[in-house]
């Protein structure tokens, strides 16, 4: 069984039969609303190679567009409409619907049950577990996913047996802090990949961090010792970790020093002072041969200058709500009011823990939530009129706020031009004054839907 590497957390992992799948591959940049690249920079034909690979199925972990790439999933499917892809049975078919939008109609999309084994070739098996937790603390995430919790799976782990060997692929920090709630389920496992940095706009977006390389330093640790406590949960030999590297491009290029990741190779580093477990790396394209216990060399950072020109490359792209709209605003204050008031709605659902207020807006057009535990001080207005000493103020470009605040009425299908999207994209600039409620911050994932 052997387990080859390419960008982020694409991944392909074979047996010894040949039955191979292939995990999340991302090949087109601009993911989260056109500001994340690969790091380190692809090859020009990455796509085209895996288009013409052997390959037996494609697993897609979670809907997020570093392992979900629409474009090309429906261009694989195109060319290959015999090679199913397999995702987890969430409680909410958005990656279903998405994914069987843009497939051929030959193509079939299998949703996997939770427990049930499905063969993949020869001697060769997944099991899926969808990832019932959303705790953003593990991972940095300003904002959770869902609230509720019938509607947190969006992330899953994938449990690979072949030749003998178990492997699992954590892949993101929900899936990774899912790990040990699952061991049971797991058992012994030989190989475990999983994420080892921040996603998200922490702190790179936030002003009134002083000393953002302390904060991100603490947040890559965080993520670290989560990934050791998964491997020690289920005993695991080797621990690869992957899926934390990515560059911002475009004019959010001058934030990538910021952001609460670290080279590969310095992660590798820093996890071998946390454990005994075998921590490995490869180059983007090597692999790790756990049946002949051979391996490609070592990942290296690539050196500064290339990190420099790739940067100076990637700054000149634009994101899709660049540029001019169409017509004005019908009614600023009424269009964000009616994007605000779904997340006044869910407020009755969620467990509020104080009194907390949004100023949501553009620098010059702002709604304000205002959020009470009690629900009798709960309120939208238009402008910028914080009811509560938590304020959380968000701020982004004009036309990103129209765009998230635009939604055609009605419309209930996946959509990039999400709240998330935005959010880990580092799109939206947060200050804050006073304490701010996590519960509160969820909800934000409603705006506009």
């Amino acid at each position: 069984m052997k387990i080859e590497w390419y960008t982020n957390a694409c991944v392909r992992i074979t047996a010894e039969s040949g039955a191979n799948i292939l995990c999340d591959p991302w090949v087109n940049p601009g993911a989260f609303l056109g500001s994340w690249f690969h790091w380190p920079p692809l090859r020009h034909d990455f796509g085209e190679q895996l288009l013409s690979a052997p390959c037996d199925g494609i697993y897609i972990t979670h809907l997020h567009p570093d392992h979900y790439d629409p474009k090309f999933i429906s261009k694989f499917s195109k060319a290959r409409p015999d090679v199913p892809i397999y995702i987890a049975q969430f409680a909410h078919p958005w990656l279903k619907r998405s994914v069987n939008s843009v497939v051929s109609s030959g193509t079939r999309v299998i949703e996997i049950p939770p427990l049930e084994a499905i063969n993949i070739g020869d001697g060769f098996s997944l099991t899926v577990f969808a990832a019932d937790t959303c705790n953003p603390l593990t991972c940095g995430v300003n904002v959770p996913c869902q609230t509720e919790p019938t509607l947190r799976g969006i992330d899953s782990v994938g449990v690979f047996k072949a030749d003998g060997y178990t492997v699992v692929n954590a892949n993101d920090a929900m899936g990774v802090h899912l790990v040990p709630k699952i061991a049971a389920n797991i058992g012994h496992a030989d190989f475990l990949m999983g994420h080892y940095g921040g996603a998200s706009p922490y702190p790179q977006c936030f002003p009134g961090v002083e000393n953002k390389q302390e904060a991100a330093r603490k947040v890559v640790e965080a993520t670290c010792r989560m990934l050791i406590s998964a491997a020690e949960a289920i005993d695991v030999q080797y621990v690869m970790p992957f899926a934390g590297q990515y560059a911002l491009g475009g004019k959010l290029t001058a934030l990538n020093d910021d952001r609460a990741t670290v080279p590969l190779d310095e992660a590798v580093k820093f996890l071998r002072t946390l454990s005994n477990k075998e921590i490995v790396s490869i180059e983007p394209f090597g692999e790790i041969n756990l049946t002949h216990q051979t391996k490609s060399s070592d990942y290296c950072e690539p050196s500064g200058e290339i990190k420099e020109l790739y940067y100076k490359k990637i700054a000149d792209f634009t994101y899709p709500y660049d540029g001019t709209t169409r017509g004005l605003w019908e009614s600023a204050s009424e269009d964000l009011i009616r994007a605000a008031a779904p997340v006044l709605e869910r407020s009755d659902q969620a467990n509020i823990g104080f009194k907390n207020s949004f100023v949501i807006g553009d620098g010059k057009n702002f709604v304000t939530i205002n959020l009470d535990p009690g629900r009798e001080h709960s309120s939208i207005a238009s402008g910028s009129n914080p009811a509560f000493e938590n304020v959380t103020r968000i701020t982004m470009p004009e036309n990103l706020l129209r765009k998230l605040s635009g939604r055609t009425v009605g419309y209930k299908g996946f959509t990039p031009m999400h709240w998330n999207q935005a959010d880990v994209g580092s799109h939206f600039v947060w200050e804050r004054v006073g304490e701010y409620d996590l519960s509160s911050h969820a909800l934000l994932n409603f705006f506009g839907v």
